[in-house]
């Protein structure tokens, strides 16, 4: 090639046998694309100061190629590459390259000093705003794989639980086959309630919604909202529930389980629970004493059948006017079994962690372990108290009174008869004044706050259905251990009923 811009280069490379010749060219800003040869191609490009090749001819720059020296470069965009063969030694050449620069220009915006090893070409302002980027884009990235990991565990968990709680249930359900109610699916309970636009009311437990069967039969389904370890509220509702058969006791007809969903379904009582009867301010929703006294035996009965008449001891635990409800006719069913427990029949005593029930109802033996153990008598006292607010018509505990001895019902009114005195019903007959005295009385028994005092719920039932005379009075109620009476006292109490053996279940 005749041209003062080429080099023969044919001694520079080992390519003996290539077919192409190698020639450099010098190219400088006054040549133009048209000056080169159409058949060459280039190979290479190595970049020059001007004036390091001033004065130097073709064939001097040649041989000064030929020498054995480093050149390297920096491009605007701060990258780098060798424009030889891309072989693994220069690619760890790079990657190391890459991270001494990213430390240089780290210690660099951390310390605000200059370079460990100086670039008076590329000063490292650019470079330290890039690594400051890079770190902080890594710290985001492991904060929200961090964060992810820890939302997928809790999903996890969570997802684990209710299976838990699905497989317990399912296994409850599979053993109860034989004496299970109806089984109904969500889109079923849906159907009943009308997508659960008739809202009866709302509890700790979940709200309960009106419905109507196909049959035309109207039903209470009650909507769980929590279920209690695993699913244990649900299993004491369908397990004491689906085996009882009682005109005092509420009756299951169905329950749905679907996942977290869960449901039961009851007939529906038109006349509401019985605590709107006997604290209602409202005159039309008053019974007469007669009613009230008949409604008092159908709660007893059904304890007592709770008690006795099943293959299992039934202990509720939650005997109040709420959880009492009433049909069309004002017949009483004993419902809401939630903190029920199943015991053989023969045990005399039960074993429980925690107290149960509503304040105000609960049986002292479970808070004060020393006055006895928890049996059926805790029943019988929940049935006290209930009996009382029925006479009374308040609650027991009663803040804003006239005095300061009517805070505690039972007292004021023990203390009433006791002195002889009755208290004011109003305009009534002689046989509801002996209803009421032998209501107050039965309860004053039941109250007791030694459990082996209290009757059983058979001998309730024999005092209240006695007509031949009233029970004898019991020693005076008491809150708290501390106000019990002496042994004596107590012996002399119970030996004033000769007919009845009160520690005795029959």
């Amino acid at each position: 090639m005749n041209s003062s811009l080429y080099v023969d280069a044919s001694a520079c490379t080992n390519r003996s046998s290539s077919p192409y010749t190698y020639f450099f060219l010098f190219n400088h800003s006054q040549q133009k694309s048209s000056d080169f040869n159409e058949s060459c191609r280039i190979e290479a490009q190595f970049p020059f100061s001007k004036s390091n090749i001033t004065r130097l001819s073709a064939s001097d720059i040649y041989h000064k190629l030929l020498e054995d020296y480093e050149i390297d470069w920096y491009l605007e965009d701060e990258c780098f590459f060798w424009q030889d063969e891309n072989t693994l030694k220069e690619i760890l050449q790079s990657v190391e390259y890459a991270l001494d620069n990213f430390l240089d220009s780290f210690i660099f915006f951390l310390l605000g000093g200059p370079h460990v090893k100086h670039n008076t070409k590329f000063p490292p302002h650019r470079t330290y705003i890039i690594c400051l980027l890079t770190t902080g884009a890594i710290i985001l990235a492991r904060a929200l794989l961090g964060i992810s990991i820890l939302l997928a565990l809790i999903v996890y968990k969570l997802r684990r639980r209710h299976l838990s709680v699905d497989d317990t249930l399912e296994e409850f359900l599979q053993k109860q086959n034989n004496f299970m109610p109806i089984r109904y699916t969500y889109s079923e309970i849906k159907k009943i309630t009308g997508s659960f636009k008739n809202k009866l009311g709302q509890g700790g437990y979940g709200s309960v919604f009106k419905g109507k069967l196909r049959s035309g039969h109207f039903v209470a389904i009650k909507l769980l909202s929590t279920s209690k370890g695993n699913g244990q509220d649900f299993i004491n509702e369908v397990a004491t529930m689906g085996r009882i058969h009682h005109a005092n006791v509420m009756q299951l007809i169905g329950f749905c389980v679907e996942g977290s969903k869960q449901a039961l379904v009851y007939d529906f009582m038109p006349n509401g629970s019985l605590d709107k009867i006997i604290f209602s301010t409202q005159s039309n929703m008053s019974l007469s004493w007669q009613r009230m006294f008949e409604i008092a035996l159908g709660v007893a009965r059904g304890i007592e059948y709770l008690h006795r008449g099943c293959e299992m001891q039934i202990l509720h635990f939650d005997i109040k006017p709420h959880n009492i409800l009433l049909d069309d006719n004002f017949d009483p069913k004993v419902s809401d079994f939630g903190l029920a427990k199943l015991y053989p029949i023969d045990d005399s005593f039960v074993s429980l962690t925690a107290a149960r029930g509503t304040p105000g109802y609960i049986a002292p033996e479970l808070f004060y372990k020393n006055i006895g153990g928890v049996s059926y008598k805790a029943d019988v006292y929940s049935f006290g108290m209930l009996l009382m607010e029925m006479v009374g018509k308040r609650r027991n505990f009663k803040e804003f009174v006239n005095q300061s001895s009517e805070v505690y019902f039972p007292t004021w009114i023990y203390d009433q008869f006791d002195r002889g005195e009755d208290i004011d019903l109003g305009d009534v007959t002689n046989v509801e004044k002996n209803i009421v005295k032998k209501m107050v009385i039965v309860a004053l028994w039941c109250i007791q706050m030694k459990p082996v005092i209290r009757p059983s719920m058979t001998k309730v039932l024999e005092m209240l259905e006695s007509e031949i005379e009233l029970p004898t009075m019991p020693p005076r109620p008491c809150l708290f251990p501390s106000e019990l009476p002496t042994a004596d006292h107590a012996s002399i109490s119970l030996a004033a009923m000769p007919t009845m053996s009160l520690d005795a279940r029959t």
